[in-house]
C-alpha cells in the first residue's frame, strides 16, 4: 500500500459558481477587460482572483433565431468546460459571437478559445 499513486481528479463540471450571472459582473468585464477577437467570436477577459475561471455569454438576436442562439451558447459552454484548464490565470470571460456569420462548429469555437488562451499566457506578465 505504500506504493499507491494518488490520482489527480480534474473537475469538468460547469455549475452556477462557474458562470457570470449578474449585470455588475458583466459590466466590470466589459469596462476593464481585455479583448481577443477571432473570426467568429470575441472574448473579453479580466483576472478575477477567485481561484476559478468563470464564463458569461452574450448572444445577440442578430446572431439568429432562438434555436441558433441556444446552440451557440451550448457550444461555447462546452468549449469552456473542457478547456478551462488551458487558461494561465483565473479569469472572468465573456464570449460574444459575431452576428450575421451563421452558426459556428465546436471545432471552430475551440480553436478560437485556445488561441485566446495562448494569448492570455502573456497577459499580466
Amino acid at each position: 500500500m505504500a506504493n499507491e499513486e494518488k490520482s489527480v481528479k480534474v473537475d469538468f463540471s460547469c455549475g452556477r459558481k462557474d458562470k457570470l450571472l449578474k449585470k455588475p459582473e458583466f459590466d466590470l468585464v466589459f469596462k476593464q477587460g481585455r479583448r481577443s477577437r477571432g473570426k467568429r467570436i470575441e472574448f473579453i477577459y479580466l483576472k478575477n482572483g477567485l481561484g476559478r475561471s468563470r464564463i458569461g455569454l452574450v448572444v445577440s438576436r442578430k446572431v439568429g433565431k432562438s434555436v441558433i442562439r441556444s446552440r451557440a451558447k451550448r457550444i461555447l459552454r462546452e468549449v469552456f468546460r473542457l478547456n478551462r484548464g488551458s487558461l494561465a490565470y483565473d479569469i472572468d470571460l465573456v464570449a460574444r459571437p459575431y452576428p450575421g456569420l451563421g452558426l459556428f462548429t465546436f471545432d471552430e469555437a475551440e480553436t478560437e478559445f485556445l488561441r485566446m488562451a495562448k494569448k492570455l499566457g502573456s497577459y499580466g506578465a
